[in-house]
């Protein structure tokens, strides 16, 4: 009978666990969810970077390439919900938000990929 009654015990601790636990974190997590939805998603373009990736001969039509394709990824983020901010706007941006040129952005020393 002890055992039974050990199991009972355990069992009904449990359950009984489970359950405060769910009704505590439930509302905090909603909160936390509904907190994360007010907050916009921000990008930082940086069209500066394609002036840097090219020398003062660059052709005009290579230039205009590459802004037309980081304007691109920036009406791309616009429509997924993203805030777009152009860098010279911005005093101080984390590198997780930039997006810069691809030739730009390469670590120096990096080689190129073939």
């Amino acid at each position: 009978m002890k055992l039974y009654e050990t199991v009972i015990a355990a069992v009904l601790g449990g359950v009984i666990g489970c359950i405060a636990t769910y009704l505590l974190l439930n509302e905090r997590v909603s909160k936390l969810e509904q907190e994360v939805g007010y907050m916009t998603p921000v990008a930082v373009i940086d069209f500066f970077s394609i002036a840097e990736a090219y020398s003062e001969g660059a052709p005009v039509e290579v230039i205009d390439e590459e802004m037309r394709k980081l304007s691109l990824k920036a009406q791309k983020l616009a429509g997924q919900g993203f805030l777009i901010i152009q860098s010279d706007a911005a005093y101080s941006v984390p590198s997780e938000i930039l997006i810069r040129h691809k030739a730009a952005s390469k670590l120096p020393g990096e080689s190129e990929s073939p």
